[in-house]
C-alpha cells in the first residue's frame, strides 16, 4: 500500500514535470560538450594566472580590482567597474579548468531556462518557447576569435541572465503594478550597464516589453529610470574622454557612417546560422558543406532531427486556446538580434577587426534574437496548416531537417575550432602545469629569483611573471623568455663564465611536453649568453631537476639517457660529453604523466642548451649521439 502510494506520487510528479526542459538541456549539453576539451583561451589565457599576479605584486584581489577599475575608468573612459569584480572573483574561485568550463556551460543552460520562462510569460506556448531555446543551442558557433562561450569567464552569460531577469521583473510590474518588481528590474539593468557598455541600449528592450503589454500607459513613467541610467552613463563616459589622462587604447570612436553601418552589419550577420563557416576564409571552414560531414555526424543529425520534430509537431498539433502574442515575440527577437551591435559598430578597434561571419562577444546575445525570429517564422507557418494534414507533416519534416543540418555543420566547424585550439592552450599547458604543481619541477625556487624560460603563449607580454609566481607560490623577481620579443629583458641577464656561485637565476627548458617523448629540465644558472635577438645560445647550469614523460596512461618509467656537454670555465680542458641514466638519479616526484628526478652531476655544471634526452637507448646509438652532441658544442 505504501509502495503504491509512493509510486503514485512519483508518477504524478513526473506527469507534472515539464519534459521540454530536460530535452532541450540534453541537446545543449550534447552540442556544448567540446567546450570541456578546450583550455584557457583569449583573455582567460592571462587572467587564469590572477592568483600569481597577487603574489607578484604583493596585493590582494580587491587591490587589483580597484586598480583595474581606476585605470579603465579614467584612462580608457569605460565605466565598467563590475566587470573587474566579476573577473577577479571568477579566476580566484574557479582555478580548476574543468570546473571553470563546467560553470560556463551551466550558465548557458541557465540562460536557456530563464529565456524559456520569459517567453512563456510573454505569451508563447511552452512548445514554442522550448523550440526557441532548442534553436539557440543549435545556432551557437565557436570561432578562432574572441569567443563568448569558449572564454571570457561567462561574462556574456551573466549579462544575459541579468537582462532577462530584468525584463521579466519589468513585465511583472507592468501586469501587476507592484513597485518592488520595478525596483528589481532597474537594479538589474543598472548592474548590467555597470558591467559592459553594450547594455546601455537595452533600455530599448524594456521599451519593447512596455509597448507590447496591455494596459501599459498608466505606468508609462516606469521607462524613465532605464533611460536615465543609459543617458547618465553615456554622458559620464563622454566627459571622461575629455580628461588629460584619457588614452583610448583601441576603443576610440569613429563615426564614419559607412564604416559604422558595415561594422554593425558584420556583427549582426555573425549570429545567423553557418555564417562563420560560409562567410569566412578561416582554416576550419574548408570542405564543411559536404556529405562527408553529414556522415561523420549521424548522431547529431538523428538527435537534432528527432528533437526538432517533437517540438515542431507539438507546436503544430497542440494549439492553445490563447494565441501567442506574435507582435511582442517578434519585436523582442528583432531587438535581441540588433541591439548588441551598434556600440560595437562605432568602436575603431572592431571596425578594423570584424569581418563577415566574425562577431565580437555580444554575438552570444544575438543568437537568442535570431533563434526567436526563426521560431516566430515556424509558429506563423504552423498556424496556417491543418494539424495532422499533409502540409503539416511537410512543415515538420522540412523544418526539422533544416535545423538538424545546421546542427551538423555547426558541430563540424565547432569541432575543428576546438581541435585547433587544443594546441597549445589545453595541451601542453596542462602537462606543464602538472609538472610544476604536482611534479614540483621548481620546488625550492628562492623568493626574488629570475627564471629564463622557453616561451609559451601564456608567457607573453610579461604575463609569465604571474604564471610562474602562481605555480611556484613564490614571489619571483621576474620571468623572461628566450626569444626576440624579450631581448631587452634577457640580454642584460648575461652571467660571466665561471661564476660558480652565480645568482638566483634559473634556466627552465621544455621539449615537446605535450607528447610522450616530452621532457623538461630546470637548473641554476652559472653562465648565460644570448644572441642579439634574445635567444639563449649558451648556458651553464647545475642542480638539475629533470622531468620525463611516463608515456600513455601512467605507463611504467621508460629507459632513457640524459646527454650533455661539460665545458671548463677557462677553456683549458677539452669539452667532454656527459651521459647520465635514471639509475644515477634520485626520483623526487611521480605524477600521472611525469617522473621527476634530481640529477647528481659528475661535473660542476653542464651546458644547458646541449641537454638532450634519448629514450630506449642502445649502446651504439648512445655513443654516436654523444659524439654528435660534442661536435656541435665545440663548433665555432
Amino acid at each position: 500500500m505504501i509502495r503504491s502510494r509512493w509510486l503514485g506520487a512519483l508518477l504524478d510528479g513526473l506527469g507534472r514535470c515539464d519534459w521540454r526542459v530536460p530535452l532541450v538541456g540534453a541537446w545543449a549539453v550534447f552540442l556544448l560538450f567540446p567546450v570541456w576539451k578546450t583550455g584557457w583561451l583569449n583573455d582567460d589565457l592571462y587572467n587564469s594566472s590572477l592568483p600569481g599576479l597577487c603574489i607578484y605584486r604583493d596585493c590582494s584581489p580587491v587591490d587589483d580590482a580597484l586598480s583595474e577599475i581606476k585605470g579603465w575608468t579614467f584612462w580608457v573612459a569605460r565605466i565598467n567597474p563590475l566587470i573587474h569584480i566579476l573577473k577577479n572573483a571568477s579566476f580566484w574561485l574557479l582555478r580548476d579548468l574543468f570546473w571553470y568550463k563546467t560553470t560556463v556551460i551551466a550558465l548557458v543552460l541557465l540562460n536557456l531556462f530563464v529565456f524559456y520562462r520569459l517567453l512563456k510569460r510573454l505569451g508563447a506556448s511552452p512548445d514554442l518557447a522550448a523550440l526557441c531555446c532548442f534553436l539557440v543551442a543549435t545556432f551557437i558557433q565557436f570561432r578562432l576569435f574572441a569567443d563568448p562561450v569558449l572564454a571570457f569567464n561567462g561574462l556574456l552569460q551573466w549579462l544575459f541572465l541579468g537582462t532577462i531577469l530584468s525584463l521579466g521583473a519589468f513585465h511583472r510590474y507592468l501586469t501587476g503594478g507592484r513597485f518592488r518588481w520595478l525596483a528589481l528590474s532597474v537594479l538589474l539593468y543598472l548592474l548590467t550597464a555597470l558591467t559592459y557598455e553594450m547594455t546601455y541600449l537595452f533600455w530599448v528592450l524594456h521599451a519593447g516589453i512596455f509597448l507590447t503589454t496591455r494596459g501599459r500607459w498608466i505606468r508609462a513613467a516606469a521607462l524613465v529610470p532605464f533611460v536615465a541610467v543609459a543617458v547618465l552613463l553615456t554622458l559620464a563616459s563622454m566627459w571622461l574622454r575629455t580628461l588629460p589622462g584619457y588614452a583610448p587604447q583601441g576603443y576610440a570612436v569613429n563615426l564614419d557612417a559607412r564604416v559604422v553601418s558595415e561594422t554593425i552589419l558584420k556583427q549582426i550577420v555573425a549570429a545567423w546560422p553557418v555564417s562563420y563557416t560560409g562567410l569566412t576564409t578561416s582554416s576550419v571552414s574548408s570542405g564543411v558543406f559536404s556529405w562527408k560531414t553529414v556522415g561523420a555526424h549521424l548522431p547529431t543529425l538523428a538527435f537534432g532531427f528527432t528533437t526538432a520534430a517533437i517540438l515542431i509537431t507539438a507546436v503544430v498539433w497542440r494549439r492553445t486556446e490563447e494565441r501567442p502574442r506574435w507582435s511582442g515575440l517578434l519585436i523582442l527577437g528583432i531587438l535581441l538580434a540588433v541591439l548588441p551591435a551598434p556600440l560595437i559598430g562605432v568602436a575603431r578597434r572592431y571596425q578594423l577587426e570584424l569581418e563577415y561571419g566574425m562577431g565580437h562577444l555580444p554575438v552570444y546575445i544575438e543568437y537568442f534574437g535570431v533563434a526567436l525570429l526563426f521560431t516566430c517564422g515556424v509558429g506563423f507557418l504552423a498556424g496556417r496548416v491543418r494539424p495532422r494534414g499533409v502540409t503539416a507533416t511537410m512543415l515538420v519534416g522540412v523544418a526539422s531537417m533544416f535545423f538538424a543540418a545546421v546542427a551538423v555543420f555547426h558541430s563540424e566547424t565547432n569541432g575543428r575550432v576546438v581541435a585547433v585550439l587544443r594546441q597549445p592552450y589545453l595541451t601542453p599547458r596542462r602537462e606543464v602545469e602538472e609538472v610544476l604543481d604536482r611534479g614540483r619541477l621548481l620546488e625550492g625556487v628562492p623568493a626574488g629569483a629570475t627564471l629564463v624560460v622557453d616561451v609559451f603563449p601564456w608567457d607573453s607580454y610579461q604575463i609569465g611573471n604571474y604564471f610562474y609566481c602562481y605555480h611556484t607560490k613564490t614571489r619571483l623577481k621576474g620571468v623572461v623568455s628566450s626569444r626576440e620579443r624579450d631581448a631587452l629583458y634577457v640580454n642584460p641577464l648575461a652571467i660571466p663564465p665561471g661564476d660558480v656561485e652565480g645568482s638566483d637565476v634559473l634556466r627552465v627548458r621544455y621539449t615537446a611536453p605535450g607528447t610522450e617523448r616530452g621532457w623538461a629540465v630546470a637548473g641554476k644558472l652559472h653562465h648565460l649568453q644570448t644572441a642579439a635577438n634574445g635567444a639563449v645560445t649558451e648556458s651553464e647550469i647545475s642542480q638539475l631537476r629533470l622531468a620525463v614523460r611516463r608515456g600513455w596512461h601512467m605507463g611504467p618509467d621508460r629507459p632513457f639517457v640524459l646527454h650533455a656537454v661539460y665545458v671548463s670555465p677557462t677553456g683549458a680542458e677539452t669539452p667532454r660529453p656527459v651521459t647520465i641514466g635514471p639509475e644515477e638519479m634520485r626520483r623526487a616526484a611521480l605524477t600521472r604523466n611525469w617522473t621527476v628526478y634530481d640529477v647528481k652531476l659528475p661535473v660542476p655544471y653542464v651546458e644547458g642548451e646541449s641537454l638532450w634526452l634519448e629514450f630506449n637507448p642502445s649502446p651504439p646509438v648512445a655513443a654516436q649521439a654523444s659524439a654528435a652532441l660534442l661536435a656541435r658544442s665545440t663548433s665555432p
